[in-house]
């Protein structure tokens, strides 16, 4: 499929053998013919990069993210359950601005870009969160386009399912909300008010008046 640049393991025969081999033109051709089985084959890629990634760390991949580091385990664990393993390729749209969907997105490797009305505002990686604002009922639809500017292995986790276990967890739920806060902010809000510049010229300021303030969302 052309996701990774070189194979991810060796794979050497115990016993006699009988293998069959398919070259990446031939799949390529055979796909091109019916392109409905792209899906089924992204997700075994998706599903392997998981099972590779837990390998690797010692652990459930679901707990590896950092953005559940500061999260109770039983939240985490929670919600692993009904996550979906996803594969977006270079290039691939996330999310479209203006679109509804009803996911949470975590990343847990690669990188995607953040564009409003055309222009790139942000980038996202590993550890990241997109689509919080539509799945915690702040927006309509989504505030900005998300396209993986490489191939991105993310989980998936329904809005329904989000909101069901956020509210046995009231401290992962603010967590959530400041994170959408803040992307509220960078989307609506001038510059001079997100820099408190309004207030003084003073970078030392500001930058006090940052960590002294607290963020509520309502």
């Amino acid at each position: 499929l052309g996701l990774i640049k070189k194979r991810s393991a060796t794979i050497i025969a115990i016993t006699l053998s009988d293998v069959r081999v398919l070259s990446r033109r031939s799949l390529e051709e055979a796909i091109n013919e019916f392109p409905q089985e792209l899906a089924r084959f992204e997700e075994l890629a998706a599903t392997r990069n998981r099972v590779s990634l837990e390998r690797r760390n010692g652990g459930r991949v679901r707990h590896l993210c950092s953005f559940f580091q500061d999260c109770k385990a039983e939240f985490a664990a929670a919600i692993a359950d009904d996550m979906q393993d996803r594969l977006f390729t270079a290039g691939q749209v996330i999310c479209h601005e203006g679109t509804q969907h009803n996911s949470l997105f975590l990343i847990h490797q690669g990188a995607a870009t953040v564009a409003c009305d055309g222009k790139k505002v942000s980038e996202l990686k590993s550890g990241d969160i997109c689509g919080e604002l539509v799945a915690m009922g702040f927006a309509p639809s989504a505030t900005a386009t998300v396209t993986a500017s490489e191939t991105c292995f993310m989980q998936e986790l329904p809005k329904e399912k989000l909101l069901e276990v956020l509210g046995r967890f009231p401290e992962e739920r603010q967590q959530i909300r400041h994170v959408a806060a803040l992307r509220m902010e960078w989307k609506h809000a001038p510059r001079e008010l997100q820099m408190f510049e309004w207030v003084s010229s003073s970078k030392a300021m500001t930058n006090l008046l940052e960590q002294l303030m607290t963020r509520w969302i309502f």
